[in-house]
């Protein structure tokens, strides 16, 4: 996919120590018109928001679908948290994602006990278009 820049954070050292609390892991992406079509492809969401065919929309009135912006942050967890398995998520999408703009995401872990606790945001010219909360369990270490 095009436009994809992983950036680490870590409030650690070494990338090789496990993400304690506090560890936050960051992404940038922009999401191209192409990408959403491959979605689209994907998952059979075609509703008109989102692909410009479907609809007499211009282009700067189509928004980015709220599960790619899930399947990012679900990425970012489970490339940095391998071997768990989100039990349970909350989330909301308070603001429209736009395209061809760039989004930030991060993923904070808040707490490391049996069940691990991360937070999230996904923001767009500072503005919140996504974030909630998650809480991951290992199934194998």
């Amino acid at each position: 996919m095009q436009g994809l820049k992983l950036v680490r954070w870590m409030s650690i050292t070494s990338a090789k120590v496990p993400p304690t609390v506090g560890t936050i892991f960051r992404l940038a992406r922009t999401f191209r018109e192409t990408d959403i079509r491959h979605f689209v492809a994907l998952t059979g969401d075609n509703n008109p928001i989102h692909v410009a065919d479907n609809c007499d929309r211009h282009k700067e009135q189509l928004f980015v679908n709220g599960a790619f912006l899930n399947g990012v942050i679900a990425g970012i967890i489970g490339s940095n948290f391998p071997g768990f398995v989100v039990t349970t998520q909350n989330f909301r999408f308070p603001n429209r994602c736009q395209l061809d703009q760039e989004v930030r995401f991060s993923v904070t872990v808040e707490e490391m006990r049996k069940i691990v606790t991360v937070s999230y945001e996904s923001k767009q010219h500072d503005r919140v278009v996504f974030e909630g909360t998650a809480k991951l369990f290992a199934v194998r270490k």
